[in-house]
């Protein structure tokens, strides 16, 4: 564990800016946490992009194997896709608590579907975990 001492040299080396509105002093800052939700942004089925809810449409559920799959957030989303960046690259642990934040949040809009399902993830490979410290997806 760090000392108090060791964080402060670490931050004021290196400080910390939100990765939505760029304040600086951590990397999700308490206006943005009031104020975000990442469901501002459209519902819509992860593969074709068809709107009208958060979960795979029917069309694409007979082409892919991923019936019923909840999207929390698009690939286009900025904010989440730098938190997961700065999360999985430059190893600031920081990010997932946030993430988790906002998964919680979001529980009821990206539900399971109502029959049996699973949540797992797809593991890490070795090397990466290894130079990374964790497996992120393991995580959440």
């Amino acid at each position: 564990m760090e000392s108090k001492f060791g964080e402060l040299v670490v931050e004021t080396l290196f400080p910390r800016f939100c990765v939505r509105c760029g304040m600086e002093g951590s990397v999700w800052c308490e206006v943005c946490d009031d104020t975000w939700s990442v469901s501002s942004f459209f519902s819509s089925c992860a593969f074709c992009g068809q709107r009208g809810g958060d979960r795979t449409c029917k069309t694409c559920e007979e082409q892919v194997f991923l019936d019923g799959l909840s999207v929390f957030a698009p690939y286009s989303n900025q904010v989440v896709k730098r938190m997961i960046n700065i999360w999985k690259f430059s190893g600031d642990r920081s990010c997932g608590p946030v993430i988790d934040k906002w998964i919680q949040r979001s529980s009821l809009r990206i539900g399971p579907p109502a029959a049996a399902y699973t949540v797992t993830h797809v593991p890490l490979h070795l090397k990466k975990r290894r130079m990374r410290g964790f497996d992120q997806a393991e995580r959440l």
